[in-house]
């Protein structure tokens, strides 16, 4: 782990915490919590910081992905930018997007997008051989449900099983580093964080290294058996701008759990680290800087 005792994710409250060495990581998280666009948010301050980078993607295009930077990019060099994801997927622009484009495509990031739509996990991992030849890659696999399998007759738990254990071999093999995106079962929808809100978790629990679950900071006052009560405080959450996040590690191999707090702009695909002590009570959570109309649950 001292060999990458420096490598930064970008994230100054999640580099206080944790050694981002070679592993398996798992982020889960409910709809609308941000979970695509904090990895690949991740991934790409990662490769600001001249990392290998590849994003594997089963539901949105390189576009689409690509969008997500762009418009992240405008919004923290103007907080009031109205240009939001959506607005650059219909073809929106103006001056300053367009420099910013110019910026982006002559950036030479080591950044990738690989489209995936029938490919298996042994397909997947064919695909990621040739980018380890020359250097241990870091990878997003978005997500891990949504990747299919061969044998139709096997139970989603037993597939789930099966795919974690050939990336934590793959991820060994290659001395990469891979971030896992999961869904939640909706059991636990109303619930706080845990291993079981994995769905299907399967061997997440026993083969991942690190374990983060994403969860809107309100859930630490859901209350127990009054579950229409505790939707509309959910609804509530997803309604703010920007939402009030929480990263929990459930597990960390490489060192202490934690957690840790972000304020996540959804029109514009953006996280910024912030403290516990930046919250306020849901009811009074508005910005002024950003129309509360532009929402995004990707």
């Amino acid at each position: 782990m001292k060999l990458f005792a420096n490598r930064k994710t970008g994230f100054d409250n999640l580099d206080q915490y944790q050694i981002f060495s070679p592993g398996l990581y798992v982020i889960g998280g409910l709809p609308a919590l941000g979970k695509t666009s904090f990895a690949w948010q991740l991934l790409n301050q990662l490769a600001q910081n001249g990392k290998h980078c590849i994003f594997c993607s089963y539901e949105m295009s390189e576009f689409e992905i690509f969008s997500k930077s762009l418009s992240r990019r405008l919004f923290l060099q103007d907080h009031t930018s109205t240009l939001t994801v959506a607005d650059i997927r219909r073809g929106g622009h103006f001056t300053a997007f367009e420099r910013l484009l110019n910026e982006f495509k002559s950036s030479n990031l080591d950044l990738h997008v690989l489209e995936l739509q029938e490919h298996d996990i042994d397909d997947l991992i064919f695909k990621l051989r040739p980018f380890c030849k020359d250097k241990a890659p870091i990878f997003v696999l978005d997500y891990l449900q949504i990747v299919p399998v061969k044998d139709s007759n096997i139970s989603p738990k037993q597939a789930i099983d099966e795919i974690v254990r050939k990336l934590k071999n793959f991820q060994r093999q290659t001395n990469s580093t891979f971030i896992v995106v999961s869904s939640f079962n909706r059991l636990n929808y109303y619930k706080h964080v845990s291993f079981e809100s994995f769905k299907e978790s399967g061997n997440i629990e026993y083969s991942a290294d690190v374990v983060w679950g994403l969860q809107f900071y309100c859930t630490n006052k859901l209350l127990d058996g009054t579950v229409s009560k505790n939707r509309d405080i959910i609804d509530n959450a997803k309604k703010a701008n920007p939402r009030q996040v929480q990263l929990c590690c459930l597990k960390n191999r490489q060192g202490i759990n934690y957690d840790i707090f972000f304020k996540y702009f959804p029109a514009n695909d953006c996280f910024v680290p912030c403290l516990e002590s930046d919250f306020i009570d849901e009811e009074s959570n508005t910005d002024s800087n950003d129309s509360p109309q532009h929402y995004n649950d990707d």
